[in-house]
């Protein structure tokens, strides 16, 4: 079986289902394989043979889902690029992976540079705009006759290029049968049906998180419905629009509905669970979540190359909310189909409670990375579990604590600190919006913590002030700490990750 049988499944036992919804417009379940099968016959028309790699760039719209759908049924191999990212980093996730068709907005052409986009030299380049271009015509003429292209477990799907901000990305293979795992595993992480009929609200990027439970929603009957942007408000509207049961929501958004006074908890009435995947959430937002809209937050650890690995299911949550206040500051368990272990730098496990490197397997385990022998052979462990490059340590009872990226880890009088942990003891700080914390050079610590933070409006707080709390007052006051007001937001990645790399550079022209 491959991905899009799912579909073809849903049209069987329910053709007049709404299955998608965008804005004022709708597909149901017959719609949308319809359309996803013309879209396929669209691109063997113009030689896109199954196994070619089809680069997609664009907004949530209405052909999101039926980008999804299409490409998997038709045996090519998706490349998300991600909106937001630059111009040389689209460029080269199209060359690296050898695509051979690109899919993409109109509005999102100026993200590979403007011009012509017919220098690009593919071969099959379709712009939807939204009002009948280039990639409806397309649709209109191909055939609707199911090709039935035959695929096998194996068979590549798509390569989810990493989102790093250092270096060029590397493209993590998944297959079909990585994918169906995939989908199983988040089905599980959508939590049981309810009385409700359900209905699953994609309030992230389809490109990434958003789109990860697309064959999940489609596999339980769920309407899917398409927030065309990331913002508490849309989200708020849409949820009460269509009595949403379950939404996927990246960090920054979370971080939103939890402390915005203009969004009514009332408006999430009918939602029982909200799924977070990006970058993990402070204790203080997960808490304020909590007392908004009940313990329904879902933390699902993963990355491009290993997904899911854990979550922090709202089980715990209860936990963490009652009497368990460091279970808040974890990833949870490990999910049905992982397997995780902390390994040195051997690759040789480590005794629970020792903080090492993640190595995990995981239903979306990469393949290999594409065109790259020398990054596959140094991502696994001799016996084929995924090093993540995450540092964290597990508990007696399996549960997760991230730490930090290796190369994030300082060394403050000969001792190894997180920045993460100093993050989340900064974040208790109520005029604390965001924080970073880097390192700089220290001739007596070996390096000094330095924390960029971004203040609430109308506050009377400062860079002083802020040191002078954490000194008196944090709960990790025996650390130093230098902190750095910035005027601006802090830079993110396209997935919503706040960005040390990015910050480091930002530091310099920020004020003391």
């Amino acid at each position: 079986m491959d991905c899009g049988e799912i579909a073809r499944k849903l049209v069987e036992r329910s053709p007049g289902l709404v299955a998608v919804v965008y804005e004022e417009r709708q597909l149901t379940a017959a719609g949308l394989l319809e359309r996803s099968i013309r879209l396929v016959n669209a691109l063997r028309e113009r030689g896109i043979e199954p196994g070619d790699r089809v680069a997609t760039l664009g907004v949530n719209a209405l052909r999101s889902v039926e980008e999804i759908v299409a490409l998997a049924m038709g045996g090519y191999v998706r490349v998300p690029l991600h909106q937001g990212n630059s111009p040389e980093r689209h460029h080269h996730m199209i060359s690296h992976s050898g695509a051979r068709a690109l899919i993409l907005d109109d509005v999102c052409q100026d993200e590979l540079g403007g011009g012509d986009l017919r220098s690009t030299g593919l071969p099959c380049i379709l712009v939807d705009d939204g009002l009948g271009g280039d990639y409806e015509r397309a649709l209109d003429a191909a055939s609707s006759v199911d090709p039935r292209v035959r695929l096998l477990p194996g068979d590549p799907c798509q390569i989810g290029y990493t989102g790093g901000t250092t270096g060029l990305p590397k493209g993590a293979i998944q297959s079909q049968r990585s994918w169906l795992d995939v989908t199983v595993e988040n089905l599980l992480l959508m939590g049981e049906a309810g009385t409700e009929p359900d209905v699953y609200l994609a309030a992230g990027p389809m490109t990434g998180a958003a789109g990860a439970y697309v064959f999940s929603a489609l596999a339980a009957g769920m309407k899917i419905v398409v927030a065309p942007n990331r913002t508490a408000a849309t989200a708020a509207r849409l949820a009460h629009e269509h009595r949403a049961t379950v939404m996927l929501a990246l960090t920054p958004l979370i971080e939103e509905l939890a402390e915005s006074p203009d969004i009514r908890a009332e408006s999430f009435g009918t939602i029982r669970r909200v799924i977070s995947s990006s970058a993990p959430l402070r204790s203080r937002t997960i808490r304020a979540f909590a007392d908004r809209f009940g313990p329904i937050l879902t933390f699902a650890y993963g990355q491009s190359e290993c997904l899911p690995i854990s979550a922090l299911t709202p089980d715990l949550l209860r936990r963490g909310l009652a009497d368990e206040p460091e279970l808040l500051q974890s990833a949870g368990r490990a999910t049905l189909r992982s397997r995780i272990v902390v390994v040195d730098a051997a690759g040789q496990e480590l005794p629970r409670g020792e903080i090492g490197e993640i190595a995990a397997d995981a239903a979306g385990s990469l393949i290999a990375y594409w065109a790259d022998p020398e990054a596959t052979a140094t991502k696994f462990t001799a016996d084929g579990l995924v090093r993540t490059g995450d540092l964290g340590r597990l508990r007696d009872d399996g549960i997760l604590f991230l730490a930090d990226r290796s190369e994030d880890v300082l060394v403050v009088s000969g001792e190894q600190v997180y920045p993460s942990s100093l993050e989340d003891a900064l974040s208790d700080h109520p005029d604390v919006l965001e924080v970073v914390v880097i390192g700089d050079a220290d001739p007596e610590l070996g390096q000094m913590p330095r924390a960029v933070v971004t203040l609430r409006a109308d506050t009377q707080t400062d860079a002083r002030r802020l040191a002078a709390w954490w000194s008196a007052e944090s709960r990790l006051s025996q650390l130093p700490l230098r902190v750095q007001i910035s005027d601006d937001p802090l830079p993110r990645t396209p997935a919503g990750k706040l960005s040390r790399a990015l910050v480091r550079a930002l530091a310099a022209n920020s004020r003391p």
